[in-house]
């Protein structure tokens, strides 16, 4: 709704004015300042009566200006005619002022008035308005016989109250400023106030209340001097609301219109950094950091991980090529411990064991003496427990061979890890496989260049556990890479629908999204607790001797194995070789699976372990979604630039900024937050560039333009 401002001198102008708008109501504005507000039309006007003078109409003008940020201003009021031409009653609106006051006294007096305009396009609706004559009906409480006209001339405005057509000022009017048709003592002051603001349509409106003479006095025909200015003060705001009615706007509204353009176009070319992975840095920096923050999930006592100190008891390495690689014979009788352990409180347990070789193994008699009688004993069991032991090797990359991946290869999958280097980032672990279809060249394999398994470690695992908490129905266990996809070739376990990460997802733009890759939603169980699984070390299981296994283990170490479903054996510890960044740390790479398992148990089954799943808005919305935030960053600064309340004012646009950037980016990376810990992944950065990027095109537009 555009908004008029108008202003007047004395109560019986203000009250003429009041008596167009529907629901006036009172309203505090700059500094205590009253005024009153209300609607006529399509118009949001507020008058103000400011008192006489042109020192303080000038002020005024200003402070109502800067508060209230009008599309039109007009001084609505009476004056003197000083013309044989005009009568009482009769309406002039200005198309200039003359400042009377300025001038130099020497032999003679001499004239240098100031002199300022009414716009041009609204003194153009005003001699249209006096020409048809329509404005008369609005008048209220017309007298017929009175019949005004209107005038479009100049006005001569001064601090002196002109009484008498016999004073020299009367004189020096006719004489000097022979044009103007009347004199006030406020116009001048209006003007020059609104001439730093060009873009506000601004006009000067008298009703001629007194032609000079017997100003005070009693007319048998015209009334008393309160009727004549009560009935000059309501033909005045006759005429002024007749131009409101009809004044054109447009050029506000298209300015309106060109700024949202603009901001729309900005944040469309957010789109194309963002597209050329030049964003990405800051999206999944917001990534990690969201990950970091609460809410946090309670420690999963599923899984307990068996940690293996490279840097502890020698005797749990085997020497020469194979230093300070766990032997078989110390795996053997973690293996063999684990298992009792569960099969004496007869709870059933799956244990991977995520323990890659530096070389591929040696086949028995190769080194007989050294591996053979060992290994055999590894062999046996893990061949005895059927399903219930997985071990993992590495798909890609060579010389790396996993601890009886030789022996049973289909309780075998791939650890593989997908890190994030793109752009200098720190590579980080924020996907994970499920599963990677089988190649040809690796088919039957398990050498150098890799294992020919289709699933990825953490899920097997978690399948595995589903399988045994008949999470799974028989089909789905027999037949797990057919029964686990819905008919858009994605993977879905009970509810869950795992959507897979394409090239351009989210944060990510031209990834290489080879296999089947899901979004990782790491377990944070706060600052408080440093660790989202329980862990045993592994030398507390093997100082012991063989019948006493395990009496290294304090009560809180043992009663989470008993307690856990998942145990987890691989490498810890200072001397790992397999620490990862992510975002919630450094962790080891036996502990990133953990994470992996329990992220797909936790969005699966809904339990105090669950965990939200990831998920990002498709391609399409999310364009929408930055395109949208531009433009209400456009419009909100336009609006906070330019409607001011009671209870909020923001002197410019410049200062809307610094105010409104700063906190819609404190608002956007709150409502990201709150909308990653359900889930979902918004574009952070891209939402916030475009904001800002909208925001700062309304400045230039204001600048470059000049027509805010």
């Amino acid at each position: 709704m555009p908004r008029a401002v108008i202003l007047t001198a004395l109560p019986v102008e203000y009250l003429a004015v009041r008596e167009h708008l529907k629901k006036p109501q009172k309203k505090k504005y700059s500094q205590g300042m009253l005024c009153e507000r209300g609607e006529f039309t399509n118009w949001d006007v507020s008058i103000v009566e400011i008192g006489k003078g042109n020192a303080n109409a000038a002020a005024e003008t200003e402070r109502a200006i800067n508060y209230f940020r009008p599309d039109v201003l007009f001084f609505v009021g009476i004056a003197g005619g000083i013309k044989e031409d005009v009568r009482i009653g009769d309406v002039v609106a200005t198309t200039k002022v003359y400042e009377y006051e300025a001038s130099k006294v020497g032999t003679q007096l001499a004239t240098r008035p100031d002199v300022y305009n009414s716009t041009k396009a609204v003194v153009q609706w005003a001699s249209s308005e006096a020409r048809e004559g329509e404005w008369i009906r609005r008048i209220h409480n017309y007298n017929e016989n009175c019949n005004p006209q209107a005038f479009i001339d100049p006005l001569a405005s001064g601090e002196k109250v002109v009484a008498s057509r016999d004073s020299e000022l009367f004189q020096f009017l006719r004489s000097s400023y022979n044009d103007a048709i009347a004199v006030d003592m406020e116009s001048f002051g209006f003007l020059k106030a609104a001439f730093a603001y060009p873009e506000i349509q601004t006009i000067v409106i008298r009703g001629i209340s007194d032609l000079i003479q017997d100003k005070n006095a009693d007319d048998p025909i015209e009334g008393s001097e309160e009727e004549r200015q009560e009935r000059a003060s309501r033909h005045a705001s006759a005429f002024a609301f007749q131009i409101l009615a009809k004044i054109n706007v447009r050029r506000r509204q298209s300015l309106l219109a060109s700024v949202l353009w603009g901001a729309g176009i900005c944040a469309l070319l957010i789109m194309g950094p963002r597209w050329l992975g030049i964003l990405q840095a800051i999206e999944l920096a917001a990534y990690d950091h969201f990950m970091k923050l609460p809410p946090y999930e309670k420690v999963d006592e599923r899984i307990a991980i068996v940690g293996v100190q490279r840097s502890e008891l020698p005797e749990l390495y085997t020497s020469n090529d194979f230093t300070k690689e766990i032997s078989d014979l110390k795996l053997t009788e973690i293996l063999a411990y684990l298992l009792t352990l569960k099969n004496d409180i007869d709870k059933h347990a799956i244990i991977g064991v995520d323990v890659i070789r530096d070389k591929p193994h040696p086949e028995p008699e190769s080194n007989g003496a050294l591996q053979g009688e060992h290994y055999s004993q590894l062999k046996s069991l893990i061949t005895k427990q059927g399903k219930q032991v997985i071990s993992t090797c590495r798909r890609f990359g060579e010389d790396k061979t996993a601890v009886g991946a030789e022996v049973i290869s289909n309780e075998v999958g791939f650890h593989d890890l997908i890190r994030d280097t793109r752009q200098g980032n720190t590579p980080s672990v924020r996907r994970q496989f499920l599963k990677v279809e089988s190649s040809p060249e690796l088919a039957g394999s398990s050498s150098a260049l890799g294992c020919d398994i289709e699933e990825s470690f953490s899920y097997k695992m978690a399948l595995r556990f589903l399988s045994e908490t008949k999470t799974l129905t028989k089909s789905q266990e027999e037949n797990w890479n057919k029964a686990l996809i819905d008919d858009y070739g994605r993977i879905k376990i009970k509810n869950t629908t795992f959507e897979p990460v394409w090239p351009r997802t989210g944060g990510f733009q031209g990834i290489s999204a080879g296999g089947y890759q899901i979004l990782l939603n790491y377990r944070n169980p706060g600052i408080n607790n440093n660790q989202a699984f329980n862990t045993v070390n592994a030398t507390n299981i093997l100082k012991c001797p063989a019948e006493n296994k395990g009496c290294g283990l304090d009560d809180k170490e043992r009663k989470s194995l008993e307690n856990a479903s998942i145990i987890l054996i691989g490498y810890m510890g200072k001397e790992s070789r397999d620490e990862h960044v992510t975002p919630i740390g450094s962790l080891h790479g036996v502990e990133v699976h953990a994470h992996m398992i329990s992220y797909i148990l936790g969005t699966v089954i809904s339990d105090k372990y669950s965990i939200a799943r990831l998920r990002v808005l498709p391609a399409l919305i999310e364009a929408i979604s930055i395109v949208v935030a531009g433009l209400s960053g456009g419009l909100i600064v336009w609006v906070c630039s330019n409607y001011n309340y009671s209870w909020f004012r923001i002197p410019n646009s410049t200062a809307a900024i610094a105010i409104a950037v700063p906190s819609i980016v404190v608002v956007a990376f709150g409502v990201s937050w709150i909308a990653f810990s359900f889930g979902l992944w918004l574009p952070f950065a891209s939402l916030s560039l475009g904001f800002s990027c909208s925001s700062l095109g309304v400045v230039l537009v204001k600048k470059v333009l000049k027509k805010w």
